[in-house]
């Protein structure tokens, strides 16, 4: 099994690069780099930087750009450091370890190079002390730097499953050090004791090995350096019961309830119960480590790239995540959360899944998570923007959730649901007239037919249902008409808003209008015939005249047969193309011509799907452009049935 976060590059360098080389143009080309964001221009600019000489600003304005841009590259924040060492910068050495475990928190290499820093600076008494303090004192705070710092490493990514070398490190961090004493919460053995405690009960790759590290533990240190005073009591007196129960089994004399013949040592027996306690606590990790070790052993990838992950990874970090949700506590919950984000950073579905399980929990780590998502790793997303202004609006944050939607439509233009959402957002806020003109200004801006059209539709169900307009609303449809006299979905509206007025508002002789404008309008022929079956099916229901009942439904019979009459006429050119295709290809066979259609053309390679790529592409978005509900109904002809009338022919 891999190490969680050991990264490989995917690009080749495939050009030598030399200070000398006149071509290259590092100001000109990292503008590129930065207006692009590619991140194979990124790692091929980083390369340069390795093999040249740079000025160190130069330096730390490119690595600054790319890891606000991929902070999840764990090798490069180390990349960084370097360059920053190799200047005898050790202040912002630590302020780039600083900044990277703050942005790849799970990360336990990270975590290692950091603290491996400080503890060489300690090491070498490079640690600024106060003044006049001496060379013992700054030694204990040096040593208590780096406990510290392990305890934070252990805090961030000690839940990891491959976190075992953190734990290992502080321990034999703790066991080198000469002194008993100087440890914030008592004494050395004390601390490493409540380290392999909680090591122990931590499901992990190397469980078994830390049992066995524990047990050697015990057997050189006294019990009584490494528990509290009640802790040693207790112990103490299990131990004693535990002899005393097995001497009146065996029938060994016993004085006083202690053993007179073959009695083992206090130490020894207390050793013996401390054990077998931790033995309970390893059986139980060792059940959840089974649990878990199929999900571990399948991840292939644990480390941030920009490629896609193939579906069966993406697939494993979904059922682990689901498997972890069901199975374990809010801490292992949150870890894979970490862990899976890192690798599936670029999937909007799992920061949701992240974001809506955080809601139950912390509202201020939901809100670092969408931003988090939002503002560095997806910033074209648009369900997690959504989602993001969602969140904010239910908290009554609402001028964050407005600013998100606003820099949403900045960042992705001409997303109609966007728009719809900001529209929506004004009329949850009770701002009628700053809806109105939000649906003009999209209406009169749209930039093509479909999205006014769309938008129009859409405008015209709020003037009516909303705002009670009958007038206005169908004035609207109306207009956009004008625009595009052949889209059937408008017509579509128009006549079902002039359904649902009917008979308050709405008379026959509008009806009828209208039904006539539609037919005489330039829809297609079998886009007529479904209005003409809508016209007789209203005739049916509330029509009064019975000759113009049957003058209807003879136009209606009339255009049905004109309808099949071109559907036949269609049907025979296209039998008599392929009879003579035939004719051609047997001609072509006789010359010994090989037919086009035998010829076996090469095959396309395979392009990996981009996981960047939103699920609200289109004008639509996630909601289908579906106004057979536009006004509360769940079909366009409701509520006029066929009764017969549908004599189209079928394909």
């Amino acid at each position: 099994m891999q190490s969680t976060f050991v990264q490989e590059s995917s690009v080749n360098h495939s050009t030598e690069y030399s200070t000398e080389n006149e071509e290259f143009d590092l100001e000109k080309y990292f503008t590129y780099v930065r207006e692009n964001s590619d991140f194979d221009s990124w790692t091929y600019l980083l390369h340069y930087l390795e093999q040249n000489t740079v000025p160190i600003a130069t330096i730390r304005e490119i690595f600054d750009h790319f890891l606000s841009k991929f902070p999840y590259c764990f090798g490069y924040w180390k990349k960084y450091a370097d360059f920053e060492a190799i200047h005898s910068n050790p202040k912002r050495v630590e302020a780039i370890f600083e900044r990277g475990v703050t942005a790849i928190s799970p990360c336990v290499d990270l975590w290692l190079f950091y603290i491996d820093f400080v503890r060489e600076r300690v090491a070498n008494g490079e640690e600024d002390g106060g003044a006049g303090e001496s060379h013992e004192e700054k030694d204990s705070q040096g040593q208590d730097r780096v406990v510290k710092l392990f305890e934070r490493a252990i805090e961030a990514a000690g839940r990891d499953f491959q976190a075992d070398r953190i734990w290992t490190q502080f321990i034999e961090y703790l066991r080198q050090q000469g002194l008993e004493e100087g440890f914030e919460g008592g004494r050395k053995s004390r601390k490493m004791f409540e380290i392999y405690q909680q090591l122990i009960s931590i499901p992990m790759s190397q469980h078994s090995q830390h049992l066995e590290a524990f047990k050697t533990f015990i057997g050189q240190n006294d019990p009584g350096a490494m528990l509290s005073q009640e802790q040693y009591e207790a112990v103490k007196a299990e131990a004693k019961k535990r002899v005393t129960d097995s001497a009146e089994a065996s029938g060994t004399k016993t004085i006083n309830g202690r053993v007179t013949e073959g009695d083992n040592s206090e130490v020894a027996r207390i050793r013996l119960v401390i054990i077998e306690r931790q033995q309970e606590v390893y059986r139980k990790t060792e059940t959840e480590v089974l649990k878990r070790i199929h999900f571990e052993n399948n991840i292939k990838r644990s480390y941030f790239h920009v490629t896609p992950l193939d579906k069966a990874q993406l697939k494993n970090w979904k059922s682990y995540i689901d498997f972890e949700i069901e199975n374990g506590t809010h801490a292992s919950i949150v870890v894979l959360f970490e862990r899976c984000c890192i690798a599936c950073a670029l999937y909007e579905d799992i920061w949701l899944k992240y974001a809506k399980y955080m809601q139950l929990h912390d509202v201020e780590a939901t809100r670092a998570i969408y931003k988090r998502a939002c503002t560095i790793h997806l910033p074209l997303k648009a369900d997690l923007h959504l989602a993001w202004a969602f969140f904010e609006e239910n908290q009554g944050q609402n001028e964050a959730a407005w600013a998100i939607l606003n820099q949403l439509e900045q960042a992705v233009p001409n997303l109609p649901l966007i728009s719809m959402r900001r529209i929506s957002f004004y009329r949850r806020q009770g701002k009628p007239d700053d809806v109105v003109g939000l649906f003009e200004h999209y209406v009169q801006h749209a930039v093509s037919k479909e999205a006014r059209n769309f938008f129009a539709a859409k405008y015209a169900r709020y003037l009516y249902k909303i705002g009670g307009n009958f007038e206005k609303a169908k004035q609207v449809l109306l207009d956009a008409i004008k625009n595009d006299p052949k889209c059937y979905i408008l017509y579509l509206q128009t006549l079902d808003l002039h359904y649902q007025e009917y008979p308050r508002n709405v008379k026959d002789k509008q009806i009828f209008e209208l039904f006539d404008r539609i037919m005489a309008s330039e829809l297609t022929l079998d886009e007529k015939v479904e209005f003409s079956r809508r016209r007789v099916e209203f005739l049916e229901d509330f029509g009064i005249e019975a000759t113009k009942m049957n003058e209807y439904y003879e136009k209606h019979q009339q255009l049905v047969r004109q309808y099949q009459r071109e559907r036949k006429q269609k049907a025979i050119q296209i039998d008599i193309e392929k009879e003579l295709e035939a004719k051609r290809m047997k001609k072509m066979a006789r010359k010994g011509v090989p037919a086009a259609t035998n010829y076996q053309y090469p095959a396309m390679p395979v392009i990996p799907a981009d996981p960047s790529a939103t699920a609200t592409q289109g004008y639509y978005g996630n909601t289908d452009w579906n106004y057979a509900a536009s006004y509360g109904q769940t079909q366009y002809d409701y509520p006029y049935g066929s009764y017969g009338y549908n004599n189209v022919p079928t394909t």
